[in-house]
């Protein structure tokens, strides 16, 4: 799907046009697989292959998830049920990661979200899908609850804001 279809696909599912899209890439390590979580220097290379979210603000205290793909389900989070983590990551799980991550950063609370996700990287290639849904989550996060970027955080305070939640709450990373 290109850009001009995923915002028609939010319009249709949402009732209202998407105020941000974020797009971050896949990438393949060509040395040093998964030791960069410990700290440690490794060779990225970022591909073609991306996750791409779109969102909106609505009313209500809750996160409203949907996935362009039909193999996630959809998914209604609310800002009461306290989400400590998972055994069992589902999709969403990794975008709750990249979003408490930066509203904990910043101390701010969380505003109501509409939620479009669409990821053309496949899941369980070591191509960090999960990295890239986390990531995508935290700057769409970051935009929609400042209106800024990173005049008001760098990218490494992205990059450690979602691995320090990721690696807390979900037990596969």
């Amino acid at each position: 799907m290109d850009i001009n279809e995923l915002k028609d696909e939010f319009r249709q599912r949402f009732n209202c046009s998407a105020k941000y899209i974020v797009r971050c890439p896949g990438r393949v390590n060509l040395i040093g697989e998964h030791i960069d979580y410990s700290g440690y220097g490794v060779l990225p290379m970022a591909i073609s292959a991306s996750t791409y979210i779109l969102a909106s603000f609505h009313d209500t205290n809750e996160i409203v998830f949907q996935n362009i793909n039909t193999a996630f389900r959809a998914h209604t989070y609310k800002f009461c049920d306290n989400w400590i983590g998972s055994k069992k990551p589902e999709w969403f799980h990794y975008f709750l990661c990249g979003w408490k991550g930066v509203l904990r950063h910043l101390n701010m609370l969380p505003k109501g979200m509409n939620v479009l996700v669409h990821g053309t990287i496949p899941t369980g290639a070591g191509l960090s899908s999960s990295s890239s849904l986390v990531c995508a989550a935290a700057l769409v996060t970051l935009a929609l609850h400042t209106g800024r970027d990173f005049d008001i955080i760098n990218k490494v305070e992205i990059i450690i804001c979602g691995i320090n939640f990721n690696s807390n709450h979900i037990s596969s990373i």
